[in-house]
């Protein structure tokens, strides 16, 4: 059971808020890749993710934000440190976190379990 790193580096911003760096290169032929920021309130749970800027480079560019997407959050599977935000591949409850834009009706999204 390995976990991936989505951060590496988390900075406390207020009131308990930390910011975690997300870099990603996606396994795919043609490249890719997964950069901006994660910002939870200090617990986790889809609730808890406050903000986040993520753009998805690969096919196309495609920008996720709180004005833009929302985000869903199943299972166990996430965990965080004050240093690092971790997404357990492996795990047996088939959770997931996706940011999805909710303009797109056919369900156009970025889902970390699927990466």
């Amino acid at each position: 059971m390995l976990p991936l790193l989505l951060s590496a580096l988390a900075s406390i911003a207020h009131a308990g808020n930390i910011t975690y760096n997300v870099a990603v290169n996606l396994p795919l032929s043609a490249g890719g890749s997964i950069t901006g920021t994660i910002t939870t309130n200090g617990t986790l749970g889809a609730s808890n993710i406050v903000a986040w800027h993520l753009d998805l480079v690969a096919f196309g560019t495609f920008e996720f934000d709180q004005s833009n997407s929302n985000v869903s959050v199943s299972g166990t599977d996430l965990t965080a440190t004050p240093t690092a935000l971790l997404f357990n591949f492996g795990g047996s409850d088939h959770g997931y976190l996706i940011f999805g834009q909710a303009s797109y009706t056919a369900g156009f999204g970025l889902n970390l379990n699927e990466i």
